[in-house]
């Protein structure tokens, strides 16, 4: 935001965390910033997010199939950029590699003209507007699934896309708190360049079974962490 209401959204922002008598933080890096950046003192619990891993199982693959997809916000820190210059790179290695982006965001014109000035329009597609079951039918006729995103409070596209039956490709950066939920039977976390995105992501089209993301989403169902949430909430 400009001057002053990027100030006014500082003060608010470090104002209201001290209004709650308890706060319940999404990952362990968000209770971390709470703590050591808006200096919050009092009672805090870790319940991670979950998802409704049944309904994105009963999803219907899309019969047109991509090999890398992208879902999210078309913003400055999901870092789109980076991941259309990883796939410069990659279409000498694969000429008929197809890529769906789907979001919206203020970003989008510079997307588009960069997919136009790396001669990727045959290769990329982005698609706005997309409700939940065309998201996953469209990640499971997918191979990988691509967020090199530098800020996240949580990821939780990451365990959407594993329900999926994807491997995720993110970046090592300190605010990503996605990097946390990967480990080698669901991703890789990569350096945070065009090179080293094109690698992560090359490894998993050319090992697409070789992971058990499924597995690991499972873990997530809401069923999971609904319980713990719960617990927090009632009065003891």
């Amino acid at each position: 935001m400009p001057w002053p209401l990027s100030t006014i959204a500082t003060l608010l922002e470090r104002l209201s965390v001290h209004l709650p008598s308890h706060i319940i933080a999404v990952s362990d890096q968000t209770a971390s910033a709470l703590r050591h950046q808006l200096h919050y003192h009092g009672p805090l619990t870790v319940a991670a997010n979950g998802i409704d891993y049944e309904a994105i199982a009963n999803v219907t693959a899309a019969t047109e199939k991509s090999d890398v997809v992208f879902v999210g916000r078309l913003i400055a820190h999901k870092n789109v950029p980076m991941l259309i210059e990883a796939v410069s790179i990659l279409q000498a290695k694969y000429p008929h590699l197809q890529v769906k982006i789907m979001g919206d965001g203020p970003q989008a014109a510079d997307i588009k003209q960069l997919i136009r000035d790396r001669n990727l329009t045959s290769c990329v597609t982005l698609l706005s507007g997309v409700d939940d079951d065309t998201k996953f039918a469209i990640m499971k006729a997918a191979t990988v699934f691509a967020t090199p995103s530098s800020r996240e409070g949580f990821g939780i596209t990451v365990l959407e896309a594993n329900a999926a039956g994807l491997p995720v490709v993110t970046i090592d950066a300190p605010e990503n708190a996605a990097r946390h939920l990967i480990t080698a039977a669901n991703g890789t976390v990569c350096s945070a360049t065009p090179q080293a995105l094109a690698e992560a992501i090359s490894y998993w089209l050319e090992h697409p079974h070789n992971h058990r993301s499924q597995n690991i989403a499972k873990t997530y169902d809401w069923s999971v962490p609904a319980q713990k949430l719960l617990a927090e909430y009632q009065p003891s």
